[in-house]
C-alpha cells in the first residue's frame, strides 16, 4: 500500500535505493534492496527518525549521498558506502542532491536553483570545492509550483552535460510537451 520510489542503483547493479513514505514510516525512510540473495530491502539509517530520501550512490560505489531533514530544514548529506565512516553535510536549506560526472554533486536550493560542487575523495575522507550554480544561477521556474524539499524529478546524463527534468504541467500549458496516445490502432480500424 506504501509505494516504494526507486531513487538511484548502485554502479555495480547489484542495488536499488529507494524511498518509502508511509506505514511505520511516517517520515519517508531511504532504503536498500539487494537485488541477489534474499532480496531483503534493509534501510539505510535503521533508527533515524528524520526524514531521509533521494539516495544516490557515486558513480564509483563508494559514497552515498541522500537529503534529511533531521537538522529541522532539508539538507544534503553524503557518507562513505557501505560504511563506516563520517558523514558530510553538503548544503544548507537545500533538496535532493545526486552525483554530476564523474566527480561532482547537485543539488537544489529552495529557490530552485541548481548547484553543483567539485568532491575531492581520499581514502574515507571527502572535500568539497565551492558550490556553483549551473544554468547561469538561473531558477528553473516551472519547478516553483512543486512542493519545497521534494526535489527535482531527474537526472544528469553519464557525461554530466545534460539534465532531464520531469517538469509539472500547468493548467494553462498551451502545448503539452509529449501527448501519450493509447489505442490507436483501434482508431485506425474505424
Amino acid at each position: 500500500d506504501n509505494p516504494a520510489l526507486p531513487s538511484s542503483w548502485s554502479p555495480d547493479g547489484k542495488l536499488v535505493a529507494f524511498d518509502q513514505v508511509g506505514g511505520q514510516n511516517k517520515n519517508g525512510a531511504l532504503w536498500l534492496l539487494p537485488l541477489s540473495g534474499e532480496h531483503k530491502a534493509y534501510r539505510l539509517h535503521p533508527a533515524a527518525e528524520a526524514n531521509e530520501t533521494n539516495g544516490s550512490f557515486s558513480p564509483d560505489g563508494r559514497w552515498f549521498s541522500y537529503q534529511s531533514n533531521e537538522s529541522g530544514q532539508d539538507e544534503v548529506y553524503v557518507v562513505p558506502f557501505p560504511g563506516p565512516g563520517g558523514r558530510w553535510q553538503i548544503s544548507q536549506g537545500a533538496s535532493g542532491g545526486g552525483w554530476h560526472g564523474k566527480s561532482q554533486i547537485s543539488w537544489t536550493t529552495p529557490e530552485w536553483r541548481v548547484m553543483v560542487a567539485t568532491v575531492n575523495t581520499m581514502g574515507q575522507d571527502l572535500k568539497l570545492g565551492p558550490p556553483q550554480p549551473l544554468f547561469g544561477g538561473k531558477t528553473l521556474p516551472e519547478m516553483m509550483g512543486a512542493n519545497p524539499g521534494v526535489g527535482l524529478s531527474g537526472d544528469f546524463t553519464r557525461e554530466g552535460k545534460r539534465m532531464l527534468l520531469a517538469i509539472p504541467v500547468t493548467e494553462h500549458a498551451a502545448n503539452p510537451f509529449l501527448t501519450l496516445v493509447s489505442n490507436w490502432t483501434a482508431e485506425l480500424k474505424k
